[in-house]
C-alpha cells in the first residue's frame, strides 16, 4: 500500500506522510524536536490553554495491555509561552518538512479565539480545536463541560474564532457521540463553516475508571479518559458515521487506538484520510517518536 500524497486538510503545507502524534503530548520546543526527527508528516502541539495549568494531582497515566487510561487535566505553560517559542518550533517543524499543528483548548468562546489568533499569528499551518477533552478541572473542583456535546456552544466557538482568524485552517476534535443523532447535528454544524477544513475524531472516552490489585484507582482523579486499543472499535464506528454524514465535504483524521499499520488501514477503509495517535507513542511513559516509523512501515507493506 502506499501513503496518499495530496493530504493538506485546508494547509499550505503538505501533510506526508499523514501521520501525526495526537494533542497531549507535545508542549514544549524540546518535544518538537524530538518528534520532527520522527516520520510524522506533522506535529500536533498542545492543548494549549490561555493560562499556564499544571494539570491534574496525583496519578494521571495508566497503560495495561495497550489500553491507556488518563487524566492530564491538560498540563501547559499557556499562551505566553506559544508567543515566545512558537516561532521556533514552526521552524523546527519546517527545517524537517513537517506541519506544526497548534491544539488549543479555551474555557469559554473568546479564548478559543484568542489562542487561535496568536498560533496563526505565530506562524502555525492549522489550529485543532479541542472540542472534546474530559479530564479539566476548574478552580473550584468541577469538571470542565465537553463542548462537543453542546451544539450552541460549539457554534459560538467557531463563529467567534472565525472573527479572529477568518479563513485559516481550523481542524475540530470532538469527543466520541453514543447518540447518532447528535452526530448528525455536529456535522450539520461544521458544514455551515467553511473555516472547519477537518474533524478530528475522537478524544479519548470519557468517565473511564481503573482499579489496582487493592482496589483503587488507578488514575489519581478517579474518572479518566479511556484510550489505545480498547478505544479502536469505537473510534472505528465513529470515524464511519462522520464520513456518511460530512458527505466528502470536511477532512477526516482518525484517533483512537493506533499502534499498527492494520489500524492505519482499517480507518482509511471507513474514510479517514490522516491519523493521529498518543497511547502508542506514550505507552512506555516517554515519548517513542520510531513508532511512527514502525507503524509506516508495517502499513506499506501491506
Amino acid at each position: 500500500m502506499e501513503f496518499r500524497e495530496d493530504v493538506y486538510l485546508g494547509m499550505r503545507h503538505r501533510l506526508y506522510p499523514p501521520l501525526m502524534n495526537g494533542g497531549g503530548c507535545c508542549k514544549t520546543v524540546e518535544h518538537v524536536e524530538e518528534l520532527s526527527q520522527s516520520l510524522a508528516g506533522g506535529i500536533v502541539l498542545g492543548s494549549f490553554t490561555k493560562d499556564d495549568r499544571p494539570g491534574n494531582i496525583g496519578n494521571v497515566w495508566s497503560v495495561e495491555n495497550g489500553t491507556g487510561l488518563n487524566s492530564l487535566g491538560m498540563p501547559n505553560k499557556g499562551r505566553d509561552y506559544l508567543e515566545e517559542h512558537l516561532p521556533e518550533m514552526v521552524a523546527i517543524a519546517h527545517d524537517r518538512e513537517k506541519a506544526l499543528i497548534v491544539n488549543v483548548a479555551g474555557f469559554n468562546p473568546s479564548e478559543y479565539a484568542i489562542l487561535a489568533a496568536t498560533a496563526f499569528n505565530k506562524g502555525a499551518d492549522a489550529v485543532e480545536l479541542n472540542l472534546g477533552c474530559p479530564n479539566v478541572l476548574t478552580s473550584d473542583g468541577a469538571r470542565k463541560p465537553i463542548a462537543s456535546f453542546n451544539l450552541e456552544v460549539m457554534e459560538e466557538i467557531i463563529c467567534t474564532v472565525k472573527r479572529a482568524v477568518g479563513d485559516d485552517a481550523v481542524w475540530v476534535k470532538v469527543s466520541p457521540y453514543s447518540d447518532p443523532e447528535l452526530l448528525k447535528g455536529a456535522a450539520a454544524v461544521l458544514l455551515r463553516h467553511p473555516i472547519v477544513k477537518a474533524v478530528v475524531a475522537i478524544n479519548t472516552f470519557p468517565n473511564a475508571y481503573g482499579l489496582n490489585d487493592n482496589g483503587e484507582s488507578v488514575i489519581g482523579v478517579g474518572y479518566a479518559g479511556l484510550s489505545g486499543k480498547a478505544l479502536k472499535n469505537i473510534g472505528l464506528g465513529q470515524v464511519k458515521q462522520w464520513y456518511d454524514a460530512l458527505q466528502g465535504k470536511k477532512g477526516l483524521i482518525a484517533v483512537g487506538g493506533i499502534g499498527t499499520g492494520r489500524d492505519i488501514k482499517d480507518y482509511e477503509t471507513v474514510g479517514a484520510g490522516a491519523f493521529q495517535m498518543t497511547t502508542e507513542l506514550l505507552k512506555n511513559g516517554d515519548l517513542n517518536p520510531n513508532c511512527f516509523e514502525r507503524i509506516a512501515n508495517e502499513y506499506l507493506d501491506m
